[in-house]
């Protein structure tokens, strides 16, 4: 898998990841944003990390994913599982500079702003220029989540007073 994204919510019995939950190939150039959950291991990239038929096991470069969406916490091993990154880490670069240096592979990335996260090109009409707009209205859905607002208490209407 190269240069790849997923935003929505995981939910696996077991090793349930962002983007892929058993890897034993390799995922370069990617990353997750969305919540991640399972009756066993998860965590915000790769779920599992195992053997392929080849006899190598998965691997990732230059993959990360959001630790505040995600509700996952970085777990080391990079190699296997990718980085754990802040939403900011991940929206300040806008540009192939910082944690995505290497994601200059064909000039598919567009880096938005500082509050955005990197987004796909695509030359879809065959104009020869690749845009983000081209490969569907992404910045709407990879943009930082907005929080829930926490319901208030509605209070109960009064008692009538009985008349005598």
């Amino acid at each position: 898998i190269q240069s790849s994204y997923a935003t929505g919510k995981v939910t696996a019995g077991d090793y349930a990841g962002g983007l892929v939950g058993e890897n034993s190939a390799s995922v370069e150039n990617s990353y997750s944003t969305g919540v991640v959950n399972s009756k066993s291991t998860s965590r915000g990239l790769i779920g599992k990390s195992s053997t392929g038929s080849g006899g190598s096991e998965g691997s990732v470069s230059d993959g990360y994913w959001d630790t505040e969406t995600s509700s996952k916490p970085d777990v080391g091993e990079a190699e296997k599982y990718g980085d754990g990154k802040t939403t900011s880490e991940l929206q300040t670069p806008t540009s192939a500079t910082g944690i995505y240096a290497n994601w200059t592979t064909g000039s598919v990335w567009d880096f938005g702003t500082d509050s955005q996260y990197p987004a796909l090109k695509a030359d879809v009409n065959n104009d020869g220029t690749a845009t983000v707009g081209e490969f569907g209205s992404q910045r709407s859905n990879v943009s930082t989540p907005t929080p829930t607002p926490t319901p208030t208490a509605t209070p109960a209407p009064p008692t009538p007073t009985p008349t005598p």
